[in-house]
């Protein structure tokens, strides 16, 4: 997870970034300069914007957790059933 600074032809604004897991893309959210009026308030923008997706990617981790138990689960009782 980061805020990183972006700084290009036509985009001037901070990144927040948040790793969810092994083959999952990253959760990102751009707070431009613009949209909030500077940017230490974009900056500012980015770092609420970290806490939520920190908090997505929590969920997400979690669906995935339960994903796989589910899976274990299903074959656990097809392996008892003689299947």
């Amino acid at each position: 997870m980061s805020i990183v600074r972006i700084d290009t032809t036509n985009t001037h604004g901070w990144q927040a970034r948040v790793h969810v897991g092994n083959g999952k893309p990253r959760l990102t959210m751009l707070c431009s300069d613009a949209d909030f009026g500077g940017s230490e308030l974009a900056h500012h923008a980015a770092e609420a914007a970290l806490k939520l997706l920190q908090l997505k990617a929590l969920m997400e981790r979690r669906r995935m957790a339960r994903k796989g138990l589910e899976g274990l689960l299903k074959k656990a009782r097809g392996a008892g059933n003689g299947s």
